[in-house]
């Protein structure tokens, strides 16, 4: 769960981002599957995570933690920051099943990019 993995209780949480801790809680045991737009854009800024992350399609998801398990993951050190801005792509097509390689030639030139700015 991304909220566990930065740390942040639900208290936090609904401070950072003005849900409310009972919001949250329903969210996360499944009691409310589907909260709305609104809702998941503040819980993306309270997380500090990228517009659309909290959405990116399921295949994504699965092919990114793939990537986050492989050999190229663990080489390359993912950081979870990292793992939220590849998830916060909103690819179609091909990167929804992508192999492991696929993600860290991405995240290699999202790097090389960074240290040139």
């Amino acid at each position: 769960m991304i909220r566990e993995r930065k740390g942040l209780g639900q208290n936090e949480l609904a401070r950072r981002s003005g849900v409310s801790q009972s919001m949250i809680s329903q969210i996360e045991s499944g009691q409310r599957p589907e909260p709305g737009v609104t809702v998941v854009s503040k819980l993306e800024k309270g997380l500090g995570l990228l517009h659309g992350a909290l959405s990116a399609p399921e295949g994504q998801d699965d092919s990114l933690e793939r990537f986050r398990r492989s050999e190229y993951g663990k080489d390359m050190a993912v950081t979870d920051d990292e793992l939220e801005m590849l998830r916060a792509v909103n690819w179609k097509g091909p990167m929804e099943e992508a192999p492991p390689a696929a993600w860290a030639d991405l995240l290699g030139a999202i790097r090389k990019r960074r240290s040139r700015s």
